[in-house]
């Protein structure tokens, strides 16, 4: 049961750092000069990286202890992973 709630809580925190790095940037757009917004967003990945990494530890953690259920932990991995692109395009976006 602890597994399913690894595998669930994992998944939400992948799409709520996916949404909050959005908003963050669509601020930034809007406001480009505003120094605030870039502190804050340096802030925000500094704080769902180390966030992010504690969880993708845990799920490969988990896979190591529970390899029956490996299916279901490589994609909540892999869906926490893609938000790696995701932040280096939009700090892509934000340097240009």
């Amino acid at each position: 049961m602890q597994h399913l709630k690894l595998i669930q809580t994992s998944r939400w925190t992948a799409l709520i750092s996916f949404l909050l790095g959005t908003i963050i940037l669509l601020v930034h757009k809007a406001l480009p000069n505003n120094y605030e917004i870039l502190m804050i967003g340096l802030i925000y990945v500094c704080v769902a990286t180390f966030i992010n990494l504690i969880f993708a530890i845990a799920i490969i953690a988990e896979l190591l202890l529970r390899p029956a259920i490996a299916e279901e932990l490589v994609i909540s991995l892999g869906i926490m992973l893609l938000n790696i692109p995701v932040a280096f395009l939009y700090f892509m976006i934000v340097v240009h």
